[in-house]
């Protein structure tokens, strides 16, 4: 007979045993059971089967096995409870999103644990936690290698390790250099004559740092405040004026300066290794694969448009399902078949934009964006300004795990030999993300279709004149 080593699970195992004469089977704890406890001379098949472990501890046994003349043992090891479960809040607990950030887990065990991460660029909330469910966050530090990474989560009970999870997390894909270092002013002013205001309430898109410029040292509008839109990215400066506070004709209304380190930024699509699946019940996913509907009840982004369906559901079957080759082969046909017009009247709705074919840049980008949503790929707006460029509108779409995309659809429809797919020019600050978001105002919501220049509220009563705001992005240092 041979020992028997098994899992925490239980196992039943066959041995054999051979018997000059009679006998008989002693000192089997009640975890172990046998198909027999005694037998006649001959060979034999002996059943041992083993339940399940529930202590934190391994365990073992050493049965004996008699005869008249003779004694021999049979020796039994199992190993402690194996009773964790890491569960997932995100779509994969596996991978970590290159940008780094928050997710969370939940951690199942019959049995106090704890948990030691292999790393420093990942840490957890709490390493310890009792029997019964804990929620752990699970935080990793933006990866700026060219190759993706691991590290190795360490489950103990009563200090012995017993499930190891390991975490990857995506490399960067995404080259970056500054290119431009400037100091603006971004300003709303206000004409009038023979118009006495009893209110002015004035709002302004806020940028902020991200992938694409570092924004520092802002200086706001006297008594105006930040805001962060409902949709918990977007920001805008508000000011609220009373009549008291009406400058004279010509003045500012609201406004702020600060500087701005502009990226150029190209992808590097030859280090995507694995694309995941999206996690359709995340925030951000609902929010960017749905239909955006402006103040008047316009889909200025419709994915359930039959013509949007019709396009794309033609370009992902050319594509293979791939997810890149189907976002670049939609930046084609957006910048083929649309012409530039319209420009400077706003977001048009996408039924129109589809019989028509024509659209300045916040609406080249709506159709790349409707035709992603269609897939269930989520994409978004950029909005742009620049004291030396004007305005301008791009898209991006959300590579999961590695992060957003740029793209320029009205770029490539100007100059189809360029190559606009993953690439920020540089050139213009990015004011706000999406299109139809939704900001509070005395608790009441209101809609802004494009939250690019300005928006406006005023209380007033008309003398006969009339008045006007105007918006200014000025450099004031810098190239």
């Amino acid at each position: 007979m041979l020992d028997i080593r098994a899992g925490s699970q239980g196992a039943t195992f066959i041995c054999s045993l051979s018997a000059s004469e009679a006998w008989t089977v002693s000192e089997v704890p009640d975890w172990i059971s046998l198909s027999a406890l005694q037998g006649q001379a001959g060979s034999h098949s002996l059943s041992v089967t083993l339940s399940a472990n529930p202590q934190p501890q391994d365990r073992s046994a050493r049965i004996a096995v008699s005869t008249g003349h003779a004694q021999c043992s049979l020796s039994v090891f199992q190993d402690a409870a194996l009773d964790i479960q890491v569960i997932p809040l995100s779509c994969d607990p596996s991978w970590a999103r290159h940008e780094g950030g928050t997710d969370s887990l939940i951690i199942r065990s019959s049995f106090p644990w704890h948990v030691s991460v292999e790393s420093d660029w990942l840490s957890l909330s709490s390493q310890t936690g009792n029997a019964g469910e804990t929620r752990i966050a699970l935080t990793s530090r933006q990866n700026d290698n060219t190759s993706s990474r691991t590290s190795d989560l360490v489950f103990s009970v009563a200090d012995d390790a017993h499930y190891r999870c390991q975490i990857r997390q995506f490399p960067n894909i995404f080259n970056r250099h500054i290119l431009r270092k400037l100091r603006v002013r971004n300003s709303l002013t206000l004409q009038y004559q023979g118009v006495r205001f009893e209110k002015i309430i004035a709002v302004l898109p806020l940028p902020y740092s991200d992938s694409y410029q570092n924004i520092s040292s802002v200086q706001s509008f006297p008594g105006a405040g930040q805001h962060v839109c409902e949709d918990g990215h977007n920001r805008y400066l508000m000011s609220v004026l009373s009549a008291a506070d009406t400058p004279p004709s010509g003045g500012e209304v609201n406004g702020y300066s600060f500087d701005a380190e502009i990226m150029f930024v190209s992808t590097d699509f030859s280090r995507v290794d694995v694309i995941q699946e999206y996690d359709t019940s995340a925030p951000d996913y609902l929010l960017y694969t749905g239909t955006d509907t402006d103040g008047k009840g316009l889909r200025l982004v419709d994915p359930t448009d039959p013509d949007i369906i019709s396009v794309s559901s033609a370009l992902w079957q050319q594509s293979g399902g791939d997810v890149i080759t189907f976002a670049r082969s939609c930046y084609e046909w957006t910048a083929r078949n649309m012409t530039y017009g319209k420009a400077f009247t706003g977001l048009h709705p996408i039924s129109e934009l589809m019989k028509e074919r024509v659209g300045d840049c916040g609406n080249f980008s709506s159709v790349f964006i409707s035709l992603l949503r269609a897939r269930g790929i989520p994409a978004r707006h950029l909005h742009m300004i620049s004291p030396v460029e004007g305005y301008h509108i791009r898209a991006e779409f959300y590579l999961c795990g590695y992060g957003w995309v740029p793209v320029d659809p009205t770029f490539k429809n100007s100059n189809p030999g360029g190559d606009y797919f993953g690439i920020f020019s540089g050139q213009y600050i990015v004011v706000s993300r999406g299109c139809c978001v939704r900001i509070s105002l005395y608790d009441h919501p209101y809609t802004i279709a494009l939250l690019q220049q300005y928006w406006c509220r005023t209380v007033w009563q008309d003398e006969g004149g009339s008045y006007a705001f105007r918006h200014d992005v000025t450099l004031l240092g810098g190239n």
